[in-house]
């Protein structure tokens, strides 16, 4: 009897241990040690801004994940390694770049650009090198984008000109009476992209584009636009559009000083702090735009990046670093769905990724879309904010999530 009882005991010992062992369904057990994943980013970073908050949002982002433990990818757990390379604005920079992180750090998966030029020699050394390519550009038709013949290729961000119609709807509601629009872009491969909303405003809304301007693109590197504004004004608009660039700012500014008092759209989707900062409170005024505005984040995750930032470094927060953490982040979310660190696996597995909410990112629910523009679901898409500035302050008139 005695021996049964025993018996019966290490029995029910056995059971209870055997169900701490159990792993619900859908979740993963980590198999021991921590592996790691080396990752790498091709960014113009010196004198430029918007560089150093991406790749402070990739190591933000880098930096959670770590502290956690690791990324749970299938049964492993793997440690992000990241490595960022200055590209120096130029596509033998980038190139340059893209191998020492592909051959001498042994990156399987790659971030950057946003030039065109350069986000195509990346891809030229990680295609050969097998690597994935998750391109920052993000300018539909140019060659550095995505497309269906491209394998291991992705963009884990909005296409540029997803927001530009509703600029342009806004427009009208809060200006009735503007009917000349002028353009200005700079010259890096935007004169498709500016030709079919030409077309679209003028045959959908009424309007009339007076006047086109493709600006040099080493103005980048320059903060004096009034010859560029005074050529705009010469057209006398009632709107000035600064076509998807981060010199939005000193656009505004110069147009401002030139005695422009009519709306400015600006559709770059670079934060609104970084753009106003530059045009000052004076000249930041009946603007409409389609970025980021710190001052009136929209989601928790955006709070949580402004606090990882204020505890880490000293200077004020830049709001284009959660454009950088939402890319990694999105690869993240695509490895543990599929289940895998393969390039080619993690490829695959994002353009099945189509239903909204299938992708998480700063600025609420997103998907993997494109197949109607690209032939493939290369692209992702997510809410985007629109935001009407007068006199120094922002409001937030919404978020709307695009079609791709």
């Amino acid at each position: 009897m005695k021996r049964n009882k025993l018996l019966g005991i290490i029995l029910i010992l056995c059971l209870v241990a055997l169900s701490l062992t159990i792993i619900p369904p859908g979740c993963s057990k980590s198999s021991g040690e921590a592996k790691h994943i080396k990752i790498g980013a091709v960014i113009p970073i010196a004198g430029f801004p918007p560089g150093i908050a991406w790749k402070r949002g990739y190591e933000l982002f880098v930096d959670k994940i770590n502290q956690e433990g690791g990324l749970l990818v299938g049964k492993e757990r793997y440690l992000m390694d990241l490595y960022i390379e200055d590209s120096g604005f130029n596509p033998d920079g980038a190139a340059t770049a893209a191998r020492k992180l592909v051959y001498d750090k042994g990156a399987k998966f790659i971030f950057g650009e946003i030039l065109d030029a350069s986000a195509v020699s990346i891809y030229n050394v990680t295609k050969q090198a097998g690597a994935l390519y998750i391109a920052f550009i993000n300018i539909p038709g140019v060659p550095g984008d995505v497309n269906k013949d491209q394998s291991l290729k992705l963009r884990f961000s909005i296409s540029n000109d997803v927001d530009q119609f509703p600029c342009y709807e806004y427009a009208l509601q809060a200006y009735p009476g503007i009917k000349k629009v002028v353009i200005s872009a700079p010259d890096i491969g935007y004169e498709e992209g500016v030709a079919r909303l030409t077309k679209r405003i003028e045959s959908e809304l009424g309007l009339q584009v007076v006047g086109t301007q493709f600006w040099p693109s080493n103005l980048y590197q320059l903060s004096d636009f009034m010859s560029v504004e005074t050529k705009n004004l010469s057209y006398n608009p009632d709107v000035v559009h600064s076509f998807d660039t981060g010199q939005a700012g000193n656009e505004i500014k110069s147009l401002r000083d030139l005695g422009f008092k009519g709306p400015i759209i600006d559709d770059s989707l670079l934060a609104i702090d970084v753009i106003l900062s530059v045009a000052g409170t004076q000249a930041s005024t009946d603007i409409i735009a389609a970025g980021l505005d710190v001052t009136i984040p929209p989601t928790d995750v955006i709070k949580e990046i402004m606090n990882r930032w204020q505890t880490k470094y000293s200077e004020p927060f830049h709001g284009d670093t959660p454009y950088a953490w939402d890319t990694i982040w999105a690869l993240a979310q695509v490895m543990q769905r599929a289940g895998s660190v393969d390039p080619k696996s993690v490829d695959e597995t994002a353009q099945k990724m189509t239903k909204s909410g299938d992708i998480q990112t700063a600025f609420g629910p997103g998907h993997m879309g494109g197949l109607k523009r690209f032939g493939a679901n290369k692209a992702l898409v997510r809410p985007v904010p629109l935001v009407h500035v007068m006199n120094g302050k922002s409001t937030l008139i919404k978020m709307f999530t695009p079609d791709e």
